[in-house]
């Protein structure tokens, strides 16, 4: 998923180039190659960083394949590249009854579902047009059979930002709209936001050094600084960049001869 398999060679491989040109890297400078577990999960980088990995580390650079642009097109800016991120996580908890006897039960697939349509509401009402974020559910479970109305629903999503307030915003209106669309159907509900992923924000000086360095070995044609910049897309590498300066790099791995790619989360991304 994501490519990161693709990441994984691509690092050897630089491993191994940096291994046989050693003798091109000045005397008074070290390469570390950080092989980082779990971006999508826990946060690798975060758990990595409280471990120690960034002791005696000037600059960082990290990099993540796309099937975007033009084949082999490096993508970097300075500043904001990539969103903050936060998981949402809504436990609703009705009583469970059967299908025949709604009235019996308190159904908290109704409540999801109204509770869902109202946060549609929140970006739309609740923030203004300059703000620049997203929220989306983008799982939701309960049930598991078709005539039984089910004790529990679960819905899980993700909020997207560029600012801490209007971040605070978003959060302020999920946990009410959760409480009390549910109380009014007579559920309980527990909303659990985070972990939180800061956004990525890459520093002038190192993204310069990569516009130098990618114009001189794939020619300025192969540098994009605009399109499709910056992603709401999020990357644990922002907490690497907390602690130290660096750049985070997109290359694009769309192929030349064809028409429609799949995308990084399908199955059948294969680079």
């Amino acid at each position: 998923m994501c490519g990161h398999d693709g990441h994984i060679v691509m690092l050897i491989a630089s491993g191994i180039y940096l291994k046989k040109n050693q003798d091109k890297i000045p005397s008074n400078k070290t390469v570390m190659l950080l092989f980082q577990p779990d971006e999508e999960g826990l946060g690798g980088a975060d758990i990595m960083v409280k471990e120690g990995c960034l002791e005696g580390v000037d600059e960082i650079y990290g990099y993540h394949q796309v099937p975007l642009g033009q084949e082999s097109t490096i993508s970097i800016k300075s500043g904001a590249l990539m969103a903050g991120r936060d998981n949402v996580f809504i436990q609703i908890e009705g009583l469970g009854g059967h299908g025949s006897g709604p009235a019996n039960a308190i159904d908290p697939i109704t409540a999801a579902c109204h509770l869902h349509n109202a946060f549609h509401t929140i970006k739309s009402r609740n923030t203004f047009n300059t703000d620049v974020a997203a929220f989306t559910i983008c799982e939701l479970n309960s049930g598991t059979t078709f005539n039984v109305i089910p004790r529990t629903a679960e819905m899980k999503g993700t909020i997207r930002y560029y600012d801490e307030d209007v971040r605070k915003k978003i959060v302020e209106r999920i946990r009410t709209l959760s409480q009390e669309i549910c109380e009014g159907i007579n559920c309980k509900s527990e909303a659990t936001i985070g972990p939180s992923y800061p956004e990525v924000i890459n520093s002038e000086k190192q993204t310069n050094i990569v516009l130098e360095a990618a114009g001189k070995e794939l020619g300025e044609s192969s540098i994009n600084t605009k399109d499709h910049l910056p992603m709401f897309a999020n990357e644990d590498f922002s907490f690497y960049l907390q602690n130290i300066l660096g750049g985070f790099i997109f290359y694009s791995c769309k192929p030349r001869r064809r028409a429609s790619v799949f995308t990084l989360t399908l199955c059948r991304f294969q680079r």
